[in-house]
């Protein structure tokens, strides 16, 4: 690969208005696009995914339709926020400009969040391939259970200790799983 290659591209964003590096993939009109949101984001307001959506409609024109509901935490009986999914699945409508025509895309979002996915079933469309239905691994369960506000901690701490890391790691290993199988 090379920085000509036309199969692959990647972007962290932070040059380009959107902190999730969506809009030079935009841009390119490209087929999939791919987005990691692991920001801290408690609230599960998708700030920076909602202005990359604003900004991809504003200044490309380019519509996305993406239910983000599966996504939003559920109170368990203990008091904790578990997701149903930290994957969805959404459409990119680009439309036709100069000499290249309307086409569609697809939109895989991750969002970093604690899910058990046994409630998965419930919500997943019976045209797709059925998710993967195993929860969180116990070490990322267990070091939920005892930081509630993972994996939604302040990014001031640049300096992860070791159980920290191996968290943040297997949840995003965990994460990286369930939208493969998607």
């Amino acid at each position: 690969m090379s920085a000509g290659t036309r199969r692959v591209y990647v972007s962290d964003g932070g040059h380009t208005g959107d902190n999730l590096g969506m809009l030079p993939l935009v841009q390119r009109r490209c087929r999939t696009i791919v987005i990691a949101d692991f920001e801290e984001d408690q609230r599960y307001s998708f700030g920076s995914f909602n202005q990359a959506v604003r900004l991809s409609k504003s200044i490309y024109n380019v519509d996305v339709q993406i239910d983000l509901k599966p996504l939003l935490p559920q109170q368990s009986e203990e008091g904790l926020l578990y997701s149903p999914a930290s994957v969805a699945i959404g459409k990119i409508h680009y439309p036709a400009v100069r000499d290249l025509p309307a086409m569609d895309g697809r939109l895989v979002y991750l969002k970093s969040s604690i899910s058990l996915l046994k409630e998965m079933s419930d919500i997943s469309s019976k045209d797709a391939p059925p998710p993967i239905i195993e929860p969180a691994p116990v070490f990322v369960l267990n070091y939920f259970k005892n930081n509630p506000g993972f994996p939604h901690q302040s990014t001031a701490d640049q300096y992860f200790d070791e159980v920290q890391f191996e968290a943040h790691r297997m949840l995003g290993e965990h994460i990286g799983k369930q939208a493969a199988g998607m």
